[in-house]
């Protein structure tokens, strides 16, 4: 999703973020947004202690990024206002999808 997102192709944020934080936020959100609260506290309580080595050691994204931007800016619709306003930066079409047999 963070890849592929309005049309575009890659993420301006992926040279900060990496691979994984932004599946984090997603999946906290899914799990809210169906109502599932006992899957949601479980990932949220795991995902405020996870610590990374980018772009320092020690940084909390989930605790003191993604989680707080989630909460206080509108939940999924904050990332539905972030691609389309990074969309320029990007490519607009998807590489192609490669065939069977070549």
């Amino acid at each position: 999703m963070e890849s592929a997102s309005n049309g575009v192709h890659g993420s301006p944020a992926y040279e900060i973020w990496g691979d994984s934080k932004w599946a984090e936020f997603y999946i906290y959100d899914l799990y809210t947004a169906l109502g599932m609260d006992r899957e949601a506290k479980s990932v949220y309580r795991r995902f405020t202690r996870n610590t990374d080595d980018f772009p320092r050691r020690g940084t909390r994204w989930f605790r003191d990024w993604f989680y707080p931007l989630w909460r206080d800016c509108g939940r999924a619709e904050v990332m539905n206002r972030f691609y389309p306003g990074a969309g320029p930066a990007l490519p607009a079409r998807l590489p192609a999808a490669p065939t069977r047999g070549g």
